[in-house]
């Protein structure tokens, strides 16, 4: 196929650029191809649209901001989730840094690596470069955090505090 055939002087683009028929077919099928590929993958199953529902039973997990370190030039912002129900806890937990109007600044997602036993705990931290307030100021630094507790793709905690800067 000489259409095709690239001689010393010619770069790839110019080939296109003298045949651009046989360029948008070439396009036209390695779309084609990609979408037929693709198409029939799963996709996630959880996406942020889908809001997980509330559980009617609730379980006892509790998150609660530590403390904030400077580390590599980032705030480190570290929370326990501590298991105060009676059975063990195996899910996730999502932990959203706030400012004090109520803006999401970041967030954090965290999974059980193992069941967190009752009236056990797991540490967490979130990196990020915006300062707690005692550092940036009330209008631009994180003030609050608020959490989710997602078990069986159910809200079975969620809560709210204040971020700690001992």
């Amino acid at each position: 196929m000489a259409l095709f055939k690239l001689g010393e002087d010619e770069t790839l683009i110019n080939s296109f650029k003298k045949s651009p028929v046989a360029t948008t077919l070439i396009v036209l099928f390695l779309s084609w191809l990609f979408v037929t590929i693709w198409a029939d993958l799963p996709g996630p199953s959880y996406s942020p649209t889908q809001q997980p529902a509330v559980a009617a039973i609730q379980k006892d997990i509790v998150v609660t901001s530590q403390t904030v370190k400077q580390v590599n030039g980032k705030h480190r912002y570290f929370f326990d989730i501590r298991n105060n129900d009676t059975s063990p806890f195996t899910g996730a937990v999502n932990i959203e840094l706030l400012k004090t109007n109520g803006t999401k600044l970041g967030q954090g997602d965290f999974g059980a690596t193992s069941a967190i036993q009752p009236g056990l705990g797991d540490y967490v931290y979130i990196d990020i470069r915006t300062a707690p307030v005692s550092i940036s100021g009330v209008t631009t630094g994180i003030s609050d955090y608020k959490y989710e507790v997602i078990s069986n793709n159910q809200i079975v905690s969620s809560g709210s505090g204040k971020i700690v800067t001992n």
